[in-house]
């Protein structure tokens, strides 16, 4: 499953803020992907927004990492 959430974190992060979406599936650790640029991978399920199964991965920016140190 950790090889699912990477894949889904590079593949969000890679272009603009919610051009790229990625969900995990919490029963079965898959990975649904969406791109705007692009299309779907493949067709998302119809209950994706059930959060208690789906988890959406965020962009890298609405994580707030990458703040200068001084």
């Amino acid at each position: 499953m950790f090889e699912t959430i990477h894949d889904a974190f590079l593949f969000v992060g890679f272009a603009a803020p919610y051009e790229h979406q990625a969900w995990i599936d919490l029963k079965t650790g898959e990975g649904y992907f969406q791109s705007d640029l692009y299309g779907d991978y493949e067709p998302l399920p119809e209950d994706i927004e059930n959060t208690d199964r789906y988890l959406y991965v965020p962009h890298k920016s609405e994580l707030s990492l990458g703040k200068a140190l001084r």
